[in-house]
């Protein structure tokens, strides 16, 4: 798997001037299509948060962006297109010199002032979409050409780069091989041959987040795929070695936002 490298500061620091300014969300999706979580990213807007409390939506905004992204990032252009629920979004794919995909700026949650929403909303809903920024077509193809320019700063800067360090490589290959069992920055520092202080002080350079931060978000990201390729929880939870259901549960709850039991049943019906 390609591994890159993020400069997590800088990256906050661009990403909050830009949501200062345009007023509208705009965030970053990696290369597995997984939104980056910093710190710094404008708060989804009140409608959404307010629509995504049902499970069987926020599942489809789920399954709408990586759709989108997988679709778009093939193509290698800007695309500003309406998402299942009818708002604007726009996806800027980026790529460095070598024509290596790095991740898409992703900008959304905005009505189109030429397009009517279906559906009936109670008085609530009415006046929280009501509050979500308006852009026409036009104005949301112009607001992804001024973020395709910042995608150039950040490329050119090297915010985000591709890395094949040999260290970073091995601990790809050894969480995935061992993703049955409970792994700690011991075994880490083992497998690279480094020492433990190496692994804590350069992981979160270039993974984004502490070690095993990062080992329980790739847990988290395979139960939902064992879910969909339908396997039940116990046999999730022994695949991703938790000592017990009900730890596997909080901890997958923690991450989600939604049992895992709820996912399973969601992701089904969704799929089929």
């Amino acid at each position: 798997m390609l591994r890159y490298a993020i400069k997590t500061m800088e990256l906050e620091s661009t990403f909050s001037l830009l949501n200062r300014v345009l007023g509208v969300r705009i965030t970053f999706f990696d290369a597995d299509e997984k939104e980056l979580p910093l710190e710094s990213l404008k708060e989804m807007s009140p409608y959404c948060s307010e629509k995504r409390k049902n499970p069987e939506f926020n599942e489809r905004c789920k399954l709408c962006d990586r759709q989108n992204i997988k679709r778009i990032k093939n193509q290698k252009a800007i695309q500003v297109y309406h998402c299942h629920h009818g708002l604007l979004e726009g996806i800027i794919p980026l790529y460095d010199k070598q024509d290596i995909y790095l991740g898409s700026i992703v900008f959304g949650q905005i009505r189109d002032v030429d397009r009517k929403m279906g559906g009936k909303l109670d008085a609530r809903l009415a006046r929280l979409l009501g509050q979500l920024p308006a852009y026409s077509m036009e104005k949301a193809r112009d607001t992804g050409k001024l973020l395709k320019f910042v995608g150039e700063y950040i490329i050119h800067n090297e915010m985000i780069r591709y890395n094949n360090l040999q260290w970073v490589d091995k601990i790809e290959s050894y969480i995935g091989a061992h993703m049955n069992r409970k792994i700690s920055v011991k075994d880490l520092a083992m497998a690279t041959g480094y020492s433990q202080s190496f692994i804590h002080h350069r992981f979160r350079t270039e993974f984004g987040m502490p070690p095993l931060k990062y080992i329980r978000k790739l847990k988290m990201e395979n139960a939902r795929k064992m879910f969909e390729e339908g396997k039940n929880v116990g046999e999730v939870s022994e695949l991703l070695g938790f000592y017990d259901q009900f730890h596997f549960s909080r901890t997958f709850k923690k991450h989600w936002k939604v049992t895992p039991c709820s996912c399973r049943h969601l992701l089904f019906n969704i799929r089929k």
